[in-house]
């Protein structure tokens, strides 16, 4: 039987660009924010599964 392959990608912060947090291919993400440990920006994560479009 053929197996779904979830194919992890990295979230970065858009100011700075440090990692913030990874994500699988089939991931649905809507109103999270996340504090970058780096430059201390609150960014919205917003992910989208169908397009698997990531707004930043």
């Amino acid at each position: 039987m053929g197996e779904k392959t979830n194919k992890r990608s990295w979230f970065s912060c858009p100011k700075c660009g440090q990692k913030i947090c990874q994500f699988s291919s089939g991931a649905k993400v809507h109103e999270l924010y996340i504090k970058c440990k780096k430059c201390h920006n609150e960014v919205e994560v917003k992910i989208e599964a169908a397009n698997r479009d990531v707004i930043k």
